[in-house]
């Protein structure tokens, strides 16, 4: 299923006949004049797969409504962002916009994009249920990366980080998928025992080393923090930059004792215990550790869902699954909360220009409730191969592993600025890597390092204590936080 679709599928279009006459207004009569929309993205690969996809479900859509023309704009990702301002700056935005979640909310805050609420709590008719419940549980907050209101974008299409595992090591050691911290850390002990690298960890890769570092201070600890209220400051499920620079100045966030002492020795210690089950990982380059699992060497290994075709089609034939990252629960940490999302989504919004004609917008609301609608979006899905954000879709359960995230990143231990000479990612290495760390001096080193950071973060003088660093302004992200129970 996996591999690249560019044919036409005909169960879909069999499906798209018997649709044929039943748009949202029953708008399938031929007029004097089509009405014209256009749909701006880029393509996720080196190909042309999202291209091909999306054409298909346009031609399909000529069979339901045949008054609309559907253009489809292909841009490079590398000059997309310099394009999409330049197309609103000179009026001449496309009516749909794919691109990058925060950047849609920032789109709407400045009246580039206009909401889909009325839409969303009404009913997709090519579904015939009310269109925000098609969608995957909290994919629509992600749309605008929790900034916005949940009804302001639609996610395209997910990203997430997840666990692939050697489904034939699993079964030859008779070990079960982990759901939680402490089941994985006792399967990675079996294997180890069996002589495998329970995990192939891309140390050379700091985006890899990165991901690690926000699961645990998210999902192992982020209760400490967003319980505490003189650092999250609005009470919501994020800590903002401006809330840790609000923290550091006030002498809030010390690591040299109390609450955050602890917390960082926690985090620490678990980096020491799971570097017990990532052999060489320092030494791995992303070739290197995608070697070891792909050749038998290593069971388990933290990546994207873009890794997805390179895992399932194998030239060695290896059975590789994925599982979700697993949860810390109180038995793991006192600290714990959600899983972060890592990844998010690309999203779409309707622009101002759809919103300069009614019928262009009806138009476009159309297309993209037909292009959401089960039969049209696993064309999309399977062309695609990109993690759905729509419900109850027949696809192979490995989409599954990466749509668990709910909570944004929590990065108050990942701190970094270009003045400091120990950073947070510097010490985590130095505990993968094997060698012994002074967890005094390197708290000590810590407290200065996030003054250091708390300097260059002011430099630009946006944020800084003579205006409260912003959080008289600030914006609540996921809601209010309520520790899982």
């Amino acid at each position: 299923m996996f591999k690249k679709v560019t044919a036409v599928i005909m169960a879909a279009a069999m499906a798209v006949i018997a649709l044929s006459g039943c748009g949202s207004n029953g708008k399938n009569e031929q007029g004097s004049e089509k009405v014209k929309i256009s749909f701006s993205f880029w393509e996720p690969s080196t190909g042309t797969e999202m291209e091909d996809a999306l054409s298909q479900i346009v031609e399909n859509y000529k069979s339901v409504r045949p008054d609309v023309e559907v253009e489809l704009i292909s841009q490079p990702v590398s000059g997309y962002q310099e394009w999409i301002k330049t197309r609103f700056a000179s009026n001449q935005a496309p009516t749909i916009e794919s691109n990058y979640s925060l950047t849609i909310g920032d789109q709407y805050k400045q009246g580039l994009i206009v909401d889909l609420k009325d839409a969303l709590e009404g009913e997709n008719p090519y579904d015939k249920k009310i269109w925000k419940d098609c969608f995957v549980d909290g994919k629509l907050e992600q749309a605008t990366d929790y900034t916005q209101p949940w009804y302001v974008a639609l996610p395209l299409f997910d990203l997430g980080v997840a666990y692939y595992y050697n489904m034939d090591v699993y079964d030859r050691l008779n070990l079960k998928v982990p759901e939680t911290w402490g089941e994985f850390m006792a399967n990675c002990e079996v294997i180890e025992k069996d002589g495998i690298n329970p995990i192939a960890l891309m140390g050379q890769k700091k985006d890899a080393v990165v991901w690690l570092m926000w699961y645990l201070n998210t999902a192992m600890l982020g209760d400490a923090f967003l319980s505490d209220s003189d650092i999250n400051i609005n009470g919501d499920c994020a800590i903002d930059l401006r809330e840790a620079a609000a923290a550091i100045a006030n002498g809030k966030l010390d690591f040299t004792t109390g609450r955050y002492q602890k917390v960082q020795e926690m985090f620490w210690d678990e980096i020491k215990k799971y570097s017990k089950y990532t052999q060489n990982a320092t030494g791995f380059d992303e070739a290197a550790a995608k070697s070891q699992m792909l050749t038998g060497k290593a069971a388990h290994i933290m990546s994207g869902s873009w890794d997805i075709n390179a895992f399932m089609e194998n030239e060695n034939g290896l059975r590789i699954g994925a599982f979700s990252l697993p949860a810390f629960t109180d038995k793991d940490s006192e600290y714990n909360s959600g899983n972060p999302v890592i990844g998010g989504v690309q999203a779409i919004g309707l622009t101002k220009t759809a919103a300069a004609d009614e019928k262009v917008k009806e138009a476009a609301v159309d297309f993209l409730q037909f292009m959401f609608s089960k039969e049209q979006y696993k064309i999309f899905v399977d062309g695609t191969a990109q993690i759905p954000t729509v419900k109850d879709l027949d696809i192979d359960p490995i989409f599954e592993a990466f749509q668990s995230g709910s909570m944004p990143i929590n990065n108050v231990l990942c701190l970094e600025a270009e003045k400091i000479d120990q950073t947070p990612y510097d010490v985590v290495m130095q505990l993968l890597s094997g060698q012994d760390v002074n967890y005094a001096e390197a708290e000590q080193k810590m407290n200065e390092s996030y003054k250091m950071w708390l300097e260059e973060y002011e430099a630009d003088g946006k944020y800084t204590k003579d205006n409260n660093y912003g959080l008289d302004e600030l914006e609540e992200k996921g809601g209010k936080y309520e520790k899982a129970q």
